[in-house]
């Protein structure tokens, strides 16, 4: 087995791929769009190409492609997990889950939750 560690690019490097993505499509985005889609999707690679794509197939940057992205990952989340807990014959990992959602759940609780 052999480890590949992926370093996150930085936050400078995603704007600019971004900038220069839509610039080399011809479309115009201000810079409080990309700063707001990095901030809001946190980074992700896929979800902010995604994003990329949606807004050249509009033709323009609007901050409701953004909420429209963010409204689609979750959904596919959400999906995802239903599929998971199906799968895997257990309404345990909900819980889980829920105690991992819980800010202030410690390690130890959500050991005690997988227990249970």
């Amino acid at each position: 087995m052999e480890r590949i560690e992926l370093k996150t690019p930085s936050r400078e490097i995603v704007i600019e791929s971004l900038r220069e993505g839509f610039e080399y499509h011809s479309v115009k985005v201000d810079e409080s769009f990309l700063n707001n889609a990095v901030d809001r999707i946190d980074g992700v690679a896929g979800w902010l190409t995604y994003l990329g794509l949606r807004v050249v197939s509009k033709g323009y940057a609007d901050p409701a492609i953004i909420n429209e992205v963010l409204e689609e990952a979750s959904n596919i989340a959400v999906n995802e997990f239903c599929h998971f807990v199906n799968a895997m014959g257990s309404k345990r990992y909900v819980e889980i889950m829920k105690a991992v959602g819980e800010e202030e759940a410690s390690c130890s609780e959500i050991k005690e939750v997988s227990r249970a």
